[in-house]
């Protein structure tokens, strides 16, 4: 049982007290002093002597200038203000009885660095033009590259030739791990070396203040404060699926844009999960006490993983919300115990402005169980971005266009049935604006997707407040039109029937003087109906990245984060099988023609099954790159793999036989990582999209790359060809489908 966290509080505090004075506290004979409760001390303290850890046996912590209130709320005082917005603290690692690196004394410079005088000193290929940061690492001088004729941020170790092997072994540990990056709101790294004995790294220089100059100014608005954070774990995902954790999440490691754009910094402590050689053993305390999750604060390295970045990713968000980090106690000391276990305020309370939602969202990242919080850095930016989404559907109209309907009389007995033409300018994406006609008793869902476009129906501009609003219309004949500044999008319509007569036609057209009417398409035979419920298929962990019918319409498969692929009965819902085997996250599954087989893709490669007995046919290893999509031909000889990393490392195709698993053709030609691939029904071509925003058409005979077609602005994410061959369909990030 649980003993009451006052009194366990209370004893940790006179616990700390007593270390903060400088006594020598025998922890053995503390828990026999209490033994009532000496079960729930040791659990508190066992994560690696965390208060010796931090101050050293002859070193009393420093306080932070303010007060605590009764509830253990930190409330920095008026003139404490200017000394916490200097940056005057050194935190970064500490280690048993280590008192060099103490809390709230001034960093000092080391002489065997180079100091820039008015004239810019030469270092190497750098001009260094001033110091503008040091930390308690190193220190970065803007500089001018000169062979490149380019401004960069030029890093140093903070004691130069003295620099000790751990400390140059962590210099290059951010440096790899940074370098391993491509965002735009991470801070790329371009060269690393040594000079003179002096070891440096240059990186892009962003001209602008940190975060946390910013959040020195007082609470960040919380649209714009959600936005930042967005943009940070969009970042932080990508670094994580490198195998990049940071662990050192905070303010002051975010830098601003001009255009305020954030830009995360400063990968020194940064963990690579690929590693074996981990610098920080367990039982270490690293990071920024106030930003630093419980399992980091408790010396847990071994638990310190993407989670953890979660965590400070919402200590950050808490901080733009509030003006201060969720924990900020009288000394560090305090401040770790208070994030292994105090529970912390809602910012709504610091700041009555933050609305609910997300005081949600940031107290979820800060769970003391990672497994509540969000499960992954993807997850949370798709959260926030669900939340920009919906404030920016509220507030893009003033009010909204209501057409009552004057249809008392229709109480509809018959089933709608709804026919969809084969072009597709309204693409069914859960992130989009949604509305429903309403015709009658019955709904009629449509799902436009750029919260952005400007929505009218018969001429009036439509305001959607939020998804899921209701348009009223009368029966008859309609036109619906999505406006997206200069973009063309193809028309798509579709009809609502009551039995063959039409009720209701909606078009979406852009520029409807592009395209005659008498060139739309004819609509696609109506479809049988909407169905009565859903069904939910729950099996996977985390994130699913791929489903697949079966020819029969019998199965369903699905592969995911979890290493899995799974086989669903689509009649019941429930899972028939689990296929393991993948070491990686799954990201593409597919049925063969006659449903016999499945194949996956993987980081790992390409998995071959029986999808009767789970059994696995064969594996493709050596395959070339993270495998992103994978494809059966129509006869089922044949399968195409699309490949690549992130970073763009590796572009390329590969053609494979089904039968024996032999690797028949490369193919080559996109400059950025595949994301999609498709056969022609008849299997003599293939499409494939891409992160460098191309769609490519290949001879699957010769391999050769036969056409190219652009016109999406972001990546490609999925691509298909049309029944007859004849047309291909892509889908992409920038939210416009065209046909061509």
């Amino acid at each position: 049982m649980t003993d009451s966290p006052s009194i366990i509080d209370s004893l940790l505090m006179d616990y700390m007290q007593r270390i903060d004075r400088g006594e020598e506290v025998d922890r053995e004979e503390f828990f026999q002093r209490h033994p009532e409760h000496a079960d729930e001390l040791r659990g508190v303290l066992e994560g690696g002597d965390v208060i010796e850890r931090l101050v050293g046996p002859d070193q009393a912590a420093t306080p932070l200038p303010g007060a605590l209130d009764p509830t253990g709320v930190y409330t920095p005082t008026a003139e404490s203000s200017a000394e916490l917005a200097g940056d005057i603290y050194q935190e970064e690692t500490w280690h048993p009885g280590d008192t060099g690196g103490v809390v709230g004394k001034p960093l000092s410079s080391a002489s065997s660095l180079p100091q820039p005088s008015k004239e810019p000193k030469r270092f190497g290929d750098y001009e260094l033009l001033e110091e503008i940061a040091r930390g308690g690492m190193g220190v970065v001088y803007k500089a001018r590259q000169v062979k490149l004729d380019r401004i960069v941020a030029v890093k140093m170790i903070l004691s130069g030739g003295f620099a000790s092997e751990d400390e140059v072994a962590r210099f290059y540990v951010e440096a790899k791990a940074a370098a391993a990056l491509r965002h735009p709101n991470i801070v790329p790294v371009y060269d690393v070396g040594e000079h003179d004995g002096q070891h440096y790294l240059s990186m892009g220089f962003v001209e602008g203040e940190s975060l946390a100059d910013r959040v020195d100014k007082g609470p960040i608005p919380p649209r714009e404060a959600a936005n930042l954070v967005r943009k940070m774990a969009t970042a932080m995902a990508v670094a994580h699926d490198k195998g990049v954790i940071h662990r050192d999440l905070k303010p002051a490691n975010v830098l601003l844009e001009k255009n305020g754009n954030p830009c995360i910094t400063d990968f020194g402590l940064a963990k690579q999960t690929k590693d074996q050689n981990n610098l920080t053993a367990t039982g270490l305390i690293f990071g920024t006490p106030s930003y630093m999750s419980p399992e980091q604060a408790a010396g847990k390295t071994d638990e310190v993983g993407p989670l953890a970045d979660v965590y400070s990713l919402g200590a950050v968000f808490f901080c733009l919300l509030t003006g201060r980090p969720p924990f900020e106690a009288e000394s560090v000391a305090q401040t770790i115990v208070d994030v292994m276990n105090r529970k912390p305020v809602s910012p709504r309370k610091l700041n009555p402005k933050v609305p609910k939602e997300l005081a949600t969202i940031c107290l979820k990242c800060l769970e003391k169980d990672p497994e509540k919080r969000y499960a992954s850095a993807a997850a949370l930016s798709a959260e926030l971005k669900r939340y920009l989404l919906k404030q920016k559907q509220d507030q893009s109209q003033s009010q909204l266009v209501s057409r009552p309907a004057t249809i008392g009389q229709w109480c509809w007995q018959n089933r709608l049935v709804v026919g969809i033409a084969a072009t597709a300018a309204i693409a069914l994406l859960s992130l989009a604006v949604t509305l429903f006609i309403r015709v009658g008793e019955v709904d009629v869902k449509v799902v436009i997707d750029d919260p952005t476009a400007q929505v009218s129906i018969d001429g009036d501009v439509i305001t959607i407040t939020g998804v899921g609003d209701t348009i009223q219309l009368k029966p008859g004949m309609h036109e619906l039109i999505v406006e997206r500044g200069d973009t063309k999008v193809h028309t798509r319509q579709f009809e609502v029937f009551k039995g063959k007569n039409p009720v209701l036609r909606i078009t979406v057209n852009e520029y409807a003087e592009d395209i005659p009417k008498d060139q739309w398409p004819e609509p696609l035979a109506p479809a049988q109906s909407f169905p009565k419920e859903t069904l939910a298929l729950k099996g996977h962990e985390g994130v699913v990245r791929s489903v697949a019918f079966s020819p029969d319409g019998k199965r369903i498969v699905s592969g995911g984060n979890d290493k899995t692929v799974r086989v669903w009965d689509t009649l019941t819902g429930k899972e028939v099988r689990t296929l393991s085997g993948h070491t990686q996250w799954v990201s593409s599954v597919a049925f063969s023609p006659d449903g016999k087989r499945i194949v996956s893709g993987s980081i790992d490669g390409i998995r071959l099954w029986n999808s009767s007995t789970g059994q696995e046919i064969r594996t493709l290893r050596k395959v070339g790159g993270a495998v992103n999509s994978v494809e059966f031909s129509s006869d089922g000889k044949w399968i195409v793999s699309g490949h690549g990393w992130s970073d763009g490392a590796v572009s390329q195709m590969k053609l494979w036989d089904a039968a024996t698993g032999g690797n028949t053709k490369t193919l080559v030609g996109h400059s950025h990582l595949i994301t999609a691939v498709a056969f022609s029904p008849d299997g003599k071509w293939i499409v494939s999209g891409s992160a460098d925003k191309t769609i490519k058409l290949w001879d699957a005979e010769t391999g050769q790359n036969t056409k190219t077609l652009v016109g999406h602005s972001d990546y490609i994410t999925r691509v298909a060809f049309s029944p007859d061959g004849k047309s291909i369909v892509s889908g992409s990030l920038d939210g416009l489908p065209p046909f061509n």
